[in-house]
Parts: C-alpha cells; structure tokens; sequence
C-alpha cells in the first residue's frame, strides 16, 4: 500500500471488520426475516437498528476508501498485473455488495428484495476470503 499513510491499512483492515462483525450479527434477523427460516436467535428491535446503522455507516466509508484505493492502489496493480485476479475478484464483489446493499430495501417487489438479501449475505462471506486471500498472498506476487 505504497502512497498511503501508515494508518490507512489499519483503517480498511478495521472497517472491514466492523462490516463483517455487523453483517453476520444480522444474519439471524435476515434468514429470519426474508427467507421466513425460523432461528433460535435473532437481534432485538433496538440492537438491529443500532446493528444496520453501524453497518451502513462503514459500508459507505468502505465505498470512500474504495475510491481512495482506486486512485493509487488499484491502478498500480492493473498496470503492474500484481495480484491482478484476487483484486478484481475484491473490487468486482464490493460493487455487487454496494448494489445489492441498496437492493434490499429500494427493489420495487418482494422477489428482487430476498434474492437481493441472500445474495448480500453470501457475498459478505465470501468477500472475507477473498480479501484475506489479497492480504497474505498480495505481497508475494500472485497473479
């Protein structure tokens, strides 16, 4: 993460995290919810709320720090074919979470909503690995 400051892998690294944490508490509430999955626990009310905020919250500074790594960091690596696939796979997996994030509350109909929200769900798994993936094999020079 060469032209950044020192702080800002941290940041991602945090964020990140604070997305995941959120998500997979929502989890429950979402099977629960849309796909009608009886859970043996779920978030209340008030702690959902607090939970999707949250969520929303670092979704859109993940979305701010996507654009400050494209700028540099994404640019750099196309040209230079460094680690090329996993970042793609990164970037072309947080757009879909960004559209199907948005999907699951502004979709017209019932049908787009759940596909949107099973879709975001498996997503945020997998973006976890693939972002770890990025991280430890990053340096090494994979493609």
């Amino acid at each position: 993460m060469k032209g950044y400051p020192n702080w800002f892998k941290g940041f991602i690294i945090t964020t990140m995290t604070v997305l995941f944490l959120s998500g997979f508490l929502l989890t429950p509430t979402t099977l629960d919810l849309r796909l009608e999955w009886d859970m043996p626990w779920r978030l209340t009310a008030d702690q959902r709320l607090y939970t999707v905020a949250a969520h929303v919250l670092f979704s859109y500074v993940m979305l701010c720090l996507f654009g400050a790594i494209w700028r540099i960091h994404i640019i750099v690596g196309i040209k230079q074919k460094e680690n090329l696939y996993s970042g793609l796979a990164l970037t072309g997996t947080l757009i879909i979470l960004a559209i199907t994030g948005v999907g699951i509350f502004y979709f017209g109909n019932d049908m787009a909503s759940i596909i949107s929200s099973v879709t975001h769900l498996l997503l945020g798994v997998i973006i976890l690995f693939i972002f770890l993936y990025h991280i430890i094999f990053g340096k090494r020079g994979n493609k």
